[in-house]
């Protein structure tokens, strides 16, 4: 799902720098009509601020969200017309004219660092950021190579085969009539970024964002159903939608259907046009299609529509979870592991030679193997009621690639993080949305699953804990496969190419952009040029990958020696050492625990709040308190709240001189505990 980044721990000990139906409820008999001139900077800011306390509401009407939970999800299609907000947000976001513009910016030339080098541009690809298809004749066709023979009569000169220059996608959707089908925006746009970093932190699992530029009446693509569900958003003029049951009635499959024939998915179950604003959605499963343009004034050419999908839940289900769970829990059967571990039942054996009931060759009649492993899963569900550790092993496992693959949260959500904390009376907040930070158990491989967490217990590992987060990932390889990018050989650099050019691309964004969305945002957050300042680089990385790569002939075969250690971890290694985080022992759980969802915003609790480092629970010494406070804000998780009172300063930098002394001796200075680290 993503690049992964080697750890470099920060610890305490030693610191380191169904059915389809259409919902009567989302389809009310009187819509909200909301036309562009509603868009103003106050509806544009109410859609930011819902974007971080409930980005789904944003999506389908705040107050029809546990509604809409309860009735749809997984259940049925539905649409929400237009608000005033979401219209404010989306209109004309990632139109053909915008995305265009995108391109020609792309296609410039890019500063090179060795003069030996002459500059290039770092245009779309076709194939990895874009795909170009159109629905003819009932079949569909790609057009994602255009040879040297097209770009000459075309008058496109020098045009690479993969390359996709605004020149060529508007050849594409002009002439040919292709969709543009727009991958993974969410790495260049600023806005699908917020709105997919909010949805992920809400939901707890990666959300993908495609756009669709289609031109009018056409069809981009044939009719299919996929594994994810879909929140289709209509950004310019409008779309015709046709909705139908899922495939012989199985609903909510967990893979994709591929292209299907008109003769194969019956009747329509639902049929909606979609304008700038509103929202269909679609559980997994839903066969769809749909026309650009259509619905509109008879006799009025059809015009070109734009969309946005965002999916999520891809293999997120409870059998998936399952599977998480059987194999973690399999993986160590033993006294040590026990009660979270398989019950009797399931620890038994078959009988000798109980393969051979399973040949074809045999009698159809069901082998005394089923009736005993239909027993012991019985009992491995009674006991997982009586013993729900076992789910938490199995959704540790699930969620791994997700916490570091996930998008880094939008500076500007991020809160300024004031001053270093140096006094007990300062207070801390969590500086990040709710769902950027994680607790997690922290163990190395000798360690059993069941000693992982719990205070008290002895062992290596034992009563470790990592709190984790997003801060550091990576924007640029949000939801790209590892292979398409290696295809090209540019991943490394296309993301240097980004990184260099960030400033400068958000310059040009700003006068380019809409003012209202600018006057909006800084009503909203004033901080977000501040939050900029504190976002992670990679730069770190990339100098270590250009010195491995210098040294590469003398190392000779140390890439495979990595490549095994990846393959098989050595011992001492833990999974969660490639996810950014701090590693701190089990006593500081509760005082974390207060700052995270069970006493602020991390976990997806309620808004974040401030807590005095004296009022730090679950830790009786003050130099503890002032460890983590540090540790937490120099990893840029919390911010530093402070009221500056006359004669209170001098006090208590003499207060804390006390703590240094005992904890450190004389002339003790605090650890850099938490010294920001390159990942």
């Amino acid at each position: 799902m993503g690049k992964k980044r080697k750890s470099m721990p920060v610890t305490f000990g030693a610191p380191v720098s169904q059915k389809l139906k259409t919902s009567s409820t989302a389809l009310p008999a009187t819509t909200t009509k909301a036309s562009p001139t509603t868009s103003t900077a106050s509806n544009l800011e109410r859609a930011f601020a819902q974007l971080t306390t409930d980005p789904l509401g944003l999506l389908v009407g705040g107050e029809n969200t546990a509604s809409f939970l309860e009735n749809q999800w997984e259940q049925a299609p539905c649409v929400f017309r237009a608000s005033p907000e979401r219209l404010a947000y989306f209109h004309h976001l990632l139109s053909l004219s915008s995305y265009l513009q995108a391109a020609k910016k792309r296609d410039e030339p890019r500063r090179v660092k060795s003069a030996d080098k002459m500059p290039a541009s770092r245009s779309f690809r076709l194939g990895v950021d874009v795909n170009a298809a159109r629905y003819v004749r009932g079949h569909r066709e790609t057009l994602n190579e255009i040879n040297a023979e097209q770009a000459k009569r075309t008058d496109l000169t020098a045009v690479h085969h993969r390359q996709a220059t605004a020149a060529t996608l508007s050849l594409l959707h002009d002439t040919k009539g292709c969709t543009l089908q727009v991958l993974q925006p969410q790495r260049w746009d600023d806005r699908c970024w917020r709105l997919a970093a909010a949805l992920e932190a809400q939901f707890g699992c990666l959300v993908g964002v495609n756009a669709y530029l289609t031109p009018g009446g056409t069809q981009g693509l044939a009719p299919h159903c996929d594994p994810v569900e879909i929140f289709v958003i209509q950004t310019e003029n409008k779309k015709s939608w046709r909705l139908y049951e899922p495939l012989e009635g199985f609903a909510l499959p967990n893979q994709a259907s591929g292209d299907l024939r008109q003769d194969q998915i019956g009747k329509p179950c639902m049929e909606v046009v979609l304008s700038p604003g509103d929202v269909l959605y679609m559980p997994r499963g839903t066969i769809h299609q749909a026309v650009a343009g259509e619905g509109g004034k008879e006799g009025r050419t059809a015009v070109a529509s734009s969309h946005l999908t965002i999916s999520t839940y891809q293999q997120w289900s409870y059998g998936d979870l399952a599977t998480q769970m059987m194999e973690v829990v399999g993986h160590n059967v033993t006294y040590k592991t026990s009660p979270a571990t398989f019950p009797l039942p399931m620890r038994r054996s078959p009988l000798p030679g109980f393969i051979f009931e399973h040949s074809l060759a045999r009698p159809p009649s069901p082998p005394a193997s089923v009736t005993a492993l239909a027993a012991g899963l019985r009992a491995l569900a009674a006991h997982i009621e009586k013993n729900p550790k076992l789910v938490s092993l199995g959704t540790w496992s699930l969620c791994m690639d997700f916490l570091g693959a996930r998008l880094p949260p939008h500076p500007a959500t991020l809160l300024p993080p004031g001053p270093m904390p140096e006094r007990l009376m300062d207070g801390i907040k969590l500086r990040v949305g709710k769902g950027c930070a994680y607790l997690l158990p922290y163990t190395v491989r000798e360690v059993k699953l069941g000693m992982e967490g719990e205070e008290g217990e002895e062992g290596e590992g034992g009563g470790m804990m990592k709190l984790v987060h997003c801060l550091d990932n990576s924007r640029w390889l949000h939801m790209m496969g590892a292979e398409e990018e290696e295809e090209d050989g540019e991943a490394e650099e296309e993301e240097e190419e980004e990184e260099e050019d960030d400033d400068e691309s958000e310059d040009d964004e700003d006068e380019t952009g809409e003012e209202e969305e600018e006057e909006a945002v800084m009503k909203w957050k004033g901080n977000e040029e501040e939050g900029k300042e504190h976002m992670r680089s990679e730069e770190g990385q990339e100098e270590e990958e250009d010195e491995g790569e210098k040294q590469e002939e003398e190392e000779g075969g140390e890439e495979e020696e990595e490549e095994e250690e990846e393959a098989s971890p050595a011992v001492g290694m833990s999974p969660l050492d490639a996810i950014p985080g701090i590693i701190f022992p089990a006593k500081f759980r509760l005082a974390v625990s207060a700052l995270l969802g069970h006493g602020g915003g991390g976990e997806g609790g309620e808004e974040s709040r401030t807590i005095k480092i004296k009022d730090l629970p679950g830790l009786s010494n003050d130099a503890d308190k002032m460890e983590l406070a540090v540790a937490l804000w120099q990893e840029g998780l919390v911010a530093t709240v402070r009221k500056k009172k006359k004669g209170v300063e001098r006090r208590m930098k003499g207060a804390l001189g006390d703590v240094l002394v005992a904890r450190h001796g004389e002339g003790g200075q605090l650890p850099s505990v938490a010294k920001k680290v390159r990942y």
